[in-house]
């Protein structure tokens, strides 16, 4: 049987304990699932954060989801750290994923150099008010390994192959265009309407 990939993504994804922004009883949710190091997802990021966010407030929820891509060196250890921020203190987790987007140039000066991108990760850390030595166990144990294996396990359930891909109520919207973006949200609350 073929399965509508709406359907399957409505029925599949892990909404609870993660990362999110806008109030949970939102009726559009926005599920993420994002690289750090990925251009296209910071300005993604950028436009959720300054202009999605802002417009729709109490209509839009977005959830964030870790999906580092291999091909990319510091991505793991940026969504290592900013997971740990999350479990340290979830307030701090959005501060800090626009700070490590914000500073992609300078990972990508130092991606070779893992200690140089951990010093960064917890320079950008207490820039965002989190306890440096708090992060740095967090980090060098790894703690947060495991919501990130768990996010890119689901991701690949669902075909996701690229980054940034969005799950708009459950539809899927790969990329960062603004235009789509507000259909798919404005689509997605005329839906929301009709269900009630």
């Amino acid at each position: 049987l073929r399965v509508n990939p709406r359907t399957k993504a409505l029925r599949t994804l892990i909404t609870q304990n993660q990362p999110e922004a806008g109030p949970r009883s939102a009726p559009v949710t926005i599920v993420e699932f994002g690289d750090l190091e990925c251009p296209t997802c910071a300005r993604a990021h950028e436009l959720l954060e300054k202009t999605i966010l802002p417009m729709y407030r109490d209509k839009v929820r977005v959830i964030f989801k870790e999906f580092p891509l291999q091909m990319h060196q510091f991505a793991l250890p940026a969504a290592i750290a900013n997971q740990c921020a999350y479990r340290m203190d979830p307030s701090k987790y959005l501060p800090y994923r626009t700070l490590i987007f914000g500073h992609q140039g300078e990972f990508e000066a130092i991606k070779g150099n893992q200690a140089a991108v951990r010093d960064l990760l917890l320079n950008l850390g207490q820039q965002a008010g989190l306890n440096r030595v708090d992060l740095a166990g967090c980090m060098d144990s790894k703690a947060s390994l495991p919501l990130i294996e768990a996010n890119l396990k689901e991701g690949k359930e669902l075909d996701v192959n690229s980054t940034p891909t969005f799950f708009i109520n459950g539809r899927t919207m790969i990329g960062a265009d603004p235009q789509i973006f507000t259909e798919d949200i404005e689509e997605a609350l005329m839906d929301s309407k009709k269900r009630k």
